[in-house]
């Protein structure tokens, strides 16, 4: 046995839905959809955490960094 999935909207192919569910072998599960986040991928920075300490002043420094272009 095989199992063939088709993630198929039922307004869109309602006709063929119906031709299907007239087989025998043919067995119709309905799913709930997924969310676009839940196909990204989950990253763990957590070994990456650190804290930054600064002791200057930020604008400052952006400002001569864009001066020296």
């Amino acid at each position: 046995m095989k199992k063939i999935i088709l993630n198929i909207e039922d307004h869109q192919y309602s006709l063929f839905l119906r031709f299907l569910q007239t087989l025998d072998y043919v067995k119709i599960e309905e799913t709930k959809p997924k969310s676009k986040a839940a196909n990204l991928p989950r990253f763990d920075f957590s070994d990456l955490v650190g804290k930054l300490e600064w002791k200057g002043d930020a604008l400052n420094i952006q400002r001569e960094m864009r001066n020296e272009w």
